[in-house]
């Protein structure tokens, strides 16, 4: 079967947080498998980084996708509560939510379709605005969140050790310059244990 687009997650995400309570991403990964009957196969398919999983990574976009949309709230790192948007977005019926019905809350159009736009309204220009470069780095920054909180989630951290991840970036185009490269520019992420 293989692991379905992260937008088939959507609803079954919205289902389990209904009940008002608190959930954490690793409950509701399980809840969803079983729900959709995903092979031990399925569920094993790693991303080409290697470091995650699809089903891990697609479940944590859809709820980063629903906090942008505040469907959902993060209450704590890798957990969640419904909003009273998302219980109004429940009632509303829908079979399949998908990022065309996310599309009716401003927050989440101005978190999924940046612009620029000059004083008078109108786009900044033809090609991709100051804000759509860093929207685009605060994805990749995001996703290497995700991936690092899957990674480290329910492991300890002694408090004398650091984990320093380094993301590359050879391709995103500096702010306000589209098509230029930046120069190996590096986002480093320091966590300490508690």
């Amino acid at each position: 079967m293989g692991i379905p687009d992260f937008q088939s997650f959507f609803k079954p995400l919205l289902d389990i947080a209904e009940d008002g309570n608190e959930h954490s991403l690793r409950e509701s990964r399980d809840l969803i498998a079983n729900g959709m009957k995903l092979s031990p196969e399925d569920l094993s398919e790693r991303l080409p980084s290697g470091i995650q999983t699809k089903f891990e990574n697609r479940v944590a976009w859809a709820k980063s996708y629903f906090v942008q949309a505040k469907v959902l709230a993060a209450t704590r790192r890798a957990h969640f509560r419904i909003t009273d948007r998302g219980r109004e977005l429940l009632r509303q019926g829908h079979e399949r939510i998908d990022v065309s019905v996310l599309n009716q809350y401003p927050e989440f159009v101005e978190f999924h379709h940046p612009q620029t736009s000059g004083g008078n309204g109108e786009s900044a220009g033809d090609g991709l605005s100051r804000t759509t470069h860093w929207s685009a780095s605060q994805i990749l920054f995001q996703s290497a969140q995700i991936s690092l909180q899957t990674e480290l989630n329910g492991r300890q951290i002694p408090q004398t050790r650091f984990l320093l991840i380094r993301v590359v970036s050879f391709a995103l185009p500096t702010a306000g310059e589209p098509g230029r490269p930046l120069p190996q520019a590096c986002l480093e992420i320091h966590l300490s244990g508690s």
